[in-house]
């Protein structure tokens, strides 16, 4: 089987952490305030205060292990956000503390780990964290996805076809779900693919509790999918979803672009091409693309509503899938 890194580039799952906020909510020893309430808040300031609790009782309990890996996730699922390297390694720091305190039964520390060392393209590293997780909790779907998940980005393609082939998928796991959506699309099975990305966007609109951005993302990533094949229509519908989701999400806004081209809506590519790129990045620049024609500032902005979304997902981590 031989598939290209340029492939693999275009098709790698981000990640960001799913349960970052559902964690910590948890765990928490006082409460926020009502659910009501909580949906409400902005998520950044509620993330944030998070962190600052966790590191309060970190600091007053330095051997927690649980406290480490909570800590460890909300940075992580910062540093995807803002690119602060600062909070990754932070968030490497502390799940490793984490594992040394508690090794058995602690597996959600080993995937957090392997997905941090995906986010630094340490694939190697993240490779044998993952073989060590699989090897405390053998056969467990979530490992060997992510050993797959792993294996594709080192190019092993005949590991990755083994451990995927591997797993017995119950439906349940959104994160496992879109791993091996991942690895059906690249290997040509786009209608299991879809099939596993739609079973995992209902688990998390069932969810009132997960981030919007993340949320979206699975909305997004079905729609990509179906733009690739050429299912505009279709790729529509699931970006206009996730839109509705998380409303000036950049990847969706790029990905409605991208569609209205193809469908030769000037004016609506126009539209959203300046909604997702205004924020990030210069508009002044933009107009100066395609010689000055109406063609040409429209494909200049959607290119630069599809490069914003590269870009972000390698500053990011893009190769790193949900988390729950």
């Amino acid at each position: 089987m031989h598939m290209s890194r340029r492939a693999l580039s275009l098709l790698a799952v981000p990640v960001v952490l799913l349960s970052a906020v559902v964690f910590a909510t948890a765990h928490r020893s006082r409460a926020v305030g009502t659910q009501q309430d909580f949906k409400q808040q902005d998520e950044t300031e509620v993330r944030d205060r998070d962190i600052d609790f966790y590191s309060t009782r970190i600091s007053q309990d330095p051997s927690s292990a649980i406290d480490q890996l909570a800590l460890a996730r909300l940075l992580f699922a910062r540093s995807r956000n803002t690119g602060a390297t600062t909070d990754l390694d932070r968030a490497e720091s502390l799940v490793r503390k984490s594992i040394d305190e508690r090794t058995q039964r602690n597996y959600a520390a080993f995937e957090l780990l392997a997905s941090v060392l995906m986010a630094r393209h340490e694939f190697s590293a993240a490779r044998k964290v993952a073989a060590r997780a699989d090897s405390l909790d053998p056969s467990t779907p979530s490992h060997l996805a992510l050993l797959g998940e792993i294996e594709l980005e080192l190019g092993d393609y005949d590991a990755a076809a083994k451990h995927f082939a591997a797993v017995h998928y119950d439906g349940r796991s959104f994160t496992t779900g879109a791993r091996l959506a991942r690895w059906y699309e690249l290997t040509g099975h786009v209608d299991v693919a879809r099939k596993f990305l739609k079973r995992a966007i209902i688990n998390v609109d069932r969810r009132d509790d997960l981030p919007r951005d993340q949320v979206a993302w699975f909305h997004y990533r079905l729609g990509d999918l179906e733009l690739r094949v050429g299912n505009v229509t279709a790729a529509e519908s699931a970006f206009v979803a996730g839109l509705a989701r998380n409303p000036e999400d950049v990847r969706v806004l790029g990905g409605l672009a991208r569609a209205a081209l193809l469908r030769g809506a000037w004016r609506e590519a126009i539209d959203y091409g300046e909604r997702a790129t205004n924020s990030q990045l210069d508009p002044a620049t933009l107009g100066q693309r395609g010689g000055g024609t109406a063609a040409g500032v429209v494909h200049g902005r959607c290119v630069d509503a599809g490069a914003l979304d590269t870009v972000r997902w390698h500053r990011h981590g893009r190769n790193v899938a949900p988390l729950e």
